[in-house]
């Protein structure tokens, strides 16, 4: 797994507040999967405590970028 893969992840567990075990992260070869594999994440979480993480998280995100971040 390269260290872009590896970056990306961290930031979707940021995002989303789940956790991505090395196991599965290893299966996860498209963004279809990625994205199969954070909803059965989110399936078993509070639907509040996701809108609002998600919504936070996107908006620091957001800001980073109108302020000139090239990364994040």
């Amino acid at each position: 797994m390269g260290l872009d893969t590896v970056e990306l992840l961290l930031n979707v567990e940021e995002c989303f507040g789940v956790a991505i075990t090395d196991e599965s992260a290893a299966q996860l070869t498209t963004p279809r999967q990625l994205s199969s594999h954070i909803a059965k994440l989110l399936a078993t979480q509070s639907p509040e405590r996701n809108t609002a993480k998600t919504s936070l998280c996107l908006s620091q995100r957001a800001l980073a970028l109108r302020q000139g971040a090239q990364r994040l």
